[in-house]
């Protein structure tokens, strides 16, 4: 007569020196991470618009309603040079890392250099690049000195920028701002002449309009669905 016996309970077999130690390791690697202290990051900002003024002198090279576009990027752990002052952040350490605009067909872009970042809480982000240290094709035999870029507080109180430090994320609702804020583009030393002047309208990427054939191949399936739903009625 056949008798079984009972099996016996597995036994886990001990962890080898290799895996406990591999263990260890991942632990450790992980407390590491996880104590570190935060750390600065570079913050790129894009937007867009059409050109508003035109100076004379730049004339046979842009044109008023030419397109442009403009990307920035800056360090946020960039010194407040007022850190007494809450309501203003001057960050005049040349806290941008790059900055370049296409208007038009004309291409321009900037080295890192001289460049300031101004936030007034209840007015102002204001990026100002220059003089000097950009990249483009001479103008009436002028080359490109200085850029601006103003984001103007949408209701005047403070609550769209909320506080004079640098954003740890760009802005990508111009809708937020004022329909004055602009983009600024001279050419050569002297101020407030030879400049393009544009108006902001979108920050971040601009809304994708869908295009008409994709526009009626959904008009088409919409159909299809509707038809198909009275039919099983």
């Amino acid at each position: 007569m056949h008798h079984s016996h009972p099996a016996r309970p597995a036994t886990a077999k001990p962890a080898s020196t290799a895996t406990r130690l591999g263990g260890l390791l991942c632990g450790a690697a992980l407390y590491a991470l996880v104590s570190l202290p935060a750390q600065a990051a570079l913050v790129t900002m894009t937007g867009g618009g059409n050109l508003t003024d035109v100076d004379a002198s730049v004339g046979g090279t842009f044109s008023l309603g030419d397109a442009f576009t403009f990307s920035f990027t800056y360090d946020d752990a960039s010194p407040d040079n007022l850190p007494a002052n809450t309501g203003f952040g001057n960050y005049n350490a040349n806290p941008l890392t790059a900055l370049s605009a296409t208007i038009g067909g004309y291409a321009v872009s900037w080295a890192p250099g001289v460049s300031t970042i101004n936030i007034a809480v209840d007015n102002i982000f204001d990026v100002i690049v220059g003089p000097g240290g950009f990249s483009g094709a001479a103008v009436a035999g002028l080359t490109p000195q200085f850029a601006n870029i103003a984001l103007f507080d949408g209701d005047g109180a403070g609550g769209v920028l909320g506080t004079d430090a640098l954003p740890s994320a760009p802005f990508t609702d111009i809708g937020s701002f004022a329909a004055r804020s602009n983009f600024r583009l001279r050419f050569g030393p002297d101020f407030n002449v030879n400049e393009i002047t544009g108006r902001i309208t979108f920050l971040g990427s601009p809304a994708s309009v869908p295009e008409p054939t994709t526009a009626a191949l959904l008009g088409v399936a919409l159909l299809g669905g509707f038809s198909m739903r009275r039919r099983e009625r």
